[in-house]
């Protein structure tokens, strides 16, 4: 089945990609009709075009151009200015700093904890308390977060639903 008949910048506007993407293709064994040459227009059917461009996507060969790379790169540095501009993402040290400082606060508190709950059952039960029974626990669980490997999935987006549970 033939298709439409077009030039290039027809052929760009029906693809929605450059006209320098379109050259690239070419390169890359696009289909034409007619090479007219450089600074004439070639001829495409568009019909070939699409089932030339479905055959490569199904052999995996539609690797970015460096004109595609380099608008994809420009359009992702735009989204991350956005982004920070809406306070959406912040510099990773900034959180290395914070949760730094979350853990040696939390580290603090467990060892402070050991006494004050020693404190508390003496004074209500009167019964003296082995410290080491209680610090032990404490030790194992700080040994666990400074033993603790970050795994890929620590970072996983949390689906739909659990973020929906944990806003209540």
């Amino acid at each position: 089945m033939a298709g439409k008949i077009v030039n290039k910048r027809e052929l760009s506007e029906i693809l929605g990609v450059s006209e320098r993407s379109l050259t690239d293709w070419q390169a890359s064994g696009m289909p034409m009709l007619v090479n007219a040459g450089r600074g004439a227009s070639n001829e495409y059917d568009t019909a070939q075009v699409i089932d030339w461009m479905i055959q490569r996507a199904k052999a995996g060969a539609s690797r970015e151009t460096q004109s595609e790379r380099l608008a994809r790169v420009r359009a992702d540095r735009e989204e991350l200015a956005l982004a920070r501009e809406l306070d959406e993402v912040a510099p990773a040290v900034d959180f290395e700093r914070v949760w730094e400082e979350h853990i040696l606060a939390a580290r603090s508190r467990l060892l402070l904890l050991v006494d004050q709950l020693a404190v508390q059952i003496e004074t209500k039960y009167g019964l003296k308390v082995d410290l080491l029974l209680l610090q032990a626990p404490v030790d194992q669980a700080l040994k666990e977060l400074v033993e603790h490997e970050l795994q890929d999935d620590d970072f996983d987006e949390p689906d739909d639903e659990s973020s929906d549970e944990a806003d209540g």
